[in-house]
């Protein structure tokens, strides 16, 4: 069972991929495009600073050093890609 805090992690992924696509189907207007870059540069600052700051030092805290902070490793990693 998804809980709404996992909710809202997947729907914040599903919004910078819309955006991303939105941004490659947007080729030739260069105003649209500085729009969607600018929201989704936006979206994508917000979603892993309150990952950083708010997410892995709970996963952390609760799942302990191993699991918590290999997840959390590993959200870094996809988040650099």
């Amino acid at each position: 069972m998804s809980t709404p805090f996992a909710q809202t992690i997947a729907t914040d992924h599903r919004v910078v991929y819309e955006l991303r696509d939105l941004f490659i189907a947007s080729s030739g207007q260069p105003d649209k495009q500085l729009a969607i870059a600018m929201e989704l540069m936006w979206n994508i600052a917000r979603h892993t600073t309150t990952e950083q700051v708010l997410v892995h030092p709970l996963c952390v805290k609760y799942l302990g050093n191993e699991p918590g902070g290999k997840l959390a490793e590993f959200d870094d990693l996809e988040h650099q890609v």
